[in-house]
């Protein structure tokens, strides 16, 4: 697979997601399974472990490092 600066998600993370989207996926032939919306909300982790790049964690990057360039270290005066 091609690295890119642009991945945001590591390869245990993107099998975790799979793995979890499958199984999501899985349980529409549950019987008795009456819940879709579940079965339609596997679309996110499958997609992005694909595509090994999340929207949210992106997002929060960007929130975390504007958080940083706001804050200042805190100066002692001189003894």
């Amino acid at each position: 697979m091609l690295k890119t600066p642009y991945d945001n998600v590591q390869p245990i993370d993107r099998l975790a997601r799979f793995i979890l989207g499958a199984a999501m996926i899985a349980l529409i032939f549950t019987p008795g399974f009456n819940s879709y919306w579940i079965t339609l909300a596997s679309v996110y982790p499958i997609m992005t472990a694909i595509m090994a790049w999340d929207p949210l964690y992106a997002l929060l990057g960007q929130l975390q490092s504007s958080a940083a360039r706001k804050s200042k270290p805190l100066t002692h005066a001189p003894a």
